[in-house]
């Protein structure tokens, strides 16, 4: 059996026990972290003198403490303080060729961080130049002539920068890959339609662009077809028409006096007399005593009118109004003429003048159309055989005009009239004159070629196999 005996040790007491739980904390004062790993940037940039400057925080300062991050701004202008604390530079206070900087500085109340910068140039805003003014020179191109697209008015510059063009070509709508002013006449073909385009730059933006367009005209007196026509285009001009130094002493007096004649519009004057293939596949009938000879050969037998009636039914074929006001069919249609034949833009007789234009090709002076020898370029009685023959079987006049002489006597669209010292777009408009015919024919003898003689007033309703016609028409540019 044990005792349980308490013992008392000298200095030694037993305390009660306890539930208390002592407090080993340590509660000595930690440093402070400064804020780290900001980074800034300036907006816009690139900056204009027209913008405000904003220094923004592109990554936030981190504190290790967690305490809060505020900023401190300053700016320099070209090294020196600017006196701005704030954000945010105004625009009044830049200037072109400035160069900006924010220093910024994150703190959390006690340390400052490390700080960061950016910087930006000011360019000076740029107005872009404002579009030229352009045109094709010439305004209405012929087929020789080459195509300069030229400035009209020159493009202005708001801030007096120097100004550059850039040209581009295009010809019926599709780009010509040219970047030069001048398109060289070689490029060019009748009936395309060319247009520039010019930009101007100040080495910074464009301006808009200025565009100018030109349809090409044939080339005078060269080749052309319209409707199914070939023909020569006799461009506007002044000729002497009558009795010249050339026809020598051979001049009838209706020849006289020598006619200074203008004529103020183009025309396409056929290239050949309509033939009996022409008129037959048309008309539906071919009138001609000489069938033998064949489709190419000239139709005659035609009278004034029906050489009218023709006309118009191939303008109304090609979709344009007709010249003479008809009436009737076949042989028996009557016509007249129009008041003002460049006025119609359908097919017509060619007017007295523009035949003997045509006929001398411009302004040459020859005895017969193209040649001082009749037969050369004319079908007469010396070399027929007393037939007509094939049309454009003999030399063209120098123009591609065939047959102006011989073969057929070639109705013109106005009636006999008298020459006058000068004379703009001459019309004999008198009908108790009696009809023109010019050119001679197969049955006649060389001297009835040539190139200024004139039949005389016949009756318009004459017709017989030595007189047919050509055609011409109004080409407005």
């Amino acid at each position: 059996m044990y005792t349980l005996v308490w013992i008392a040790a000298l200095g030694c007491s037993k305390s009660a026990p306890t539930d208390e739980v002592t407090d080993v904390t340590d509660t000595t004062p930690q440093e402070n972290g400064a804020p780290t790993g900001l980074e800034v940037r300036i907006v816009p940039d690139p900056a204009t003198d027209d913008d405000a400057l904003s220094c923004v925080i592109a990554t936030a300062a981190l504190d290790p403490d967690g305490d809060a991050v505020s900023y401190r701004y300053a700016w320099t202008a070209d090294g020196v303080d600017a006196g701005v604390a704030e954000a945010t530079v105004p625009s009044t206070l830049t200037s072109a060729g400035q160069r900006w900087i924010c220093v910024v500085t994150p703190t959390d109340g006690q340390l400052d961080g490390a700080q960061a910068s950016a910087s930006v140039e000011i360019t000076r805003q740029n107005t872009a130049p404002t579009a030229p003014l352009v045109a094709i020179v010439p305004p209405d191109p012929r087929d020789e002539d080459p195509l300069r697209c030229a400035i009209v008015a020159d493009s202005e510059d708001a801030d007096g920068d120097a100004v550059t063009y850039s040209y581009a070509w295009t010809v019926d709508g599709e780009s010509e890959g040219f970047s030069g002013d001048t398109i060289d006449a070689a490029r060019t073909d009748p009936g395309q339609t060319w247009a520039c385009t010019v930009t101007a730059s100040d080495g910074i933006t464009t301006s808009e662009a200025a565009t100018a367009s030109a349809t090409v005209a044939a080339a005078c007196w060269g080749s052309m077809r319209e409707d199914g026509v070939d023909g020569t285009l006799a461009c506007a001009g002044t000729f002497v028409m009558g009795c010249t130094s050339g026809q020598g002493s051979a001049c009838l007096d209706n020849e006289y006096p020598p006619q200074t004649t203008t004529l103020t519009h183009d025309v396409l004057i056929g290239a050949y007399e309509v033939t009996q293939g022409d008129y037959t596949l048309l008309m539906g009938t071919n009138p001609s005593s000489a069938t033998a000879c064949g489709d190419d050969c000239p139709v005659e037998q035609v009278d004034w009118h029906m050489a009218a009636a023709y006309a118009n039914a191939l303008s109304r074929a090609a979709g344009l109004d007709a010249c003479y006001a008809c009436s009737g069919s076949g042989s028996d249609v009557l016509c007249t003429p129009p008041a003002n034949p460049y006025a119609c833009e359908g097919w017509r007789m060619p007017t007295e003048a523009e035949w003997e234009y045509g006929a001398r090709c411009d302004t040459d002076d020859f005895r017969y159309p193209g040649s001082d020898s009749g037969t050369a370029v004319a079908w007469v009685e010396g070399n027929s055989g007393g037939t007509t023959h094939p049309v454009g079987t003999k030399t063209d006049n120098g123009c591609g005009l065939y047959d102006m002489g011989g073969n057929v006597w070639e109705w013109v669209s106005d009636y006999s009239s008298t020459y006058n010292a000068s004379a703009t777009d001459p019309f004999g408009s008198s009908a108790s004159a009696g009809g023109m015919a010019r050119g001679g024919s197969a049955y006649m003898s060389e001297a009835g070629a040539r190139t200024t003689l004139r039949s005389g007033g016949i009756f318009q309703t004459a017709s017989n196999s030595g007189i047919g016609f050509r055609l011409a028409r109004t080409i407005e540019r």
